[in-house]
């Protein structure tokens, strides 16, 4: 049975996993065109290692609501 937290969570979470998608792409761009910047590359890839991490656990959450959601259904 999902709650009320987690309905909101389940229908908030995909817009949360965009923004983390689009911060790595961001950060991706910038290591792309920074490459001769060693400390600059070290800290965005440190940056895109936690949000990578983030997402997949958002993914995951984002995957258990979806049973819970779809248990309530039936």
């Amino acid at each position: 049975m999902v709650n009320n937290n987690e309905r909101k969570e389940f229908e908030t979470i995909m817009d949360e996993i965009s923004l983390i998608e689009e911060e790595i792409e961001s950060l991706d761009n910038i290591i792309n065109n920074s490459y001769t910047n060693y400390s600059l590359v070290k800290n965005e890839i440190e940056k895109k290692e936690q949000l990578e991490k983030q997402l997949e656990e958002k993914i995951k959450r984002w995957e258990y609501l979806s049973i819970l959601d779809e248990q309530t259904k039936k």
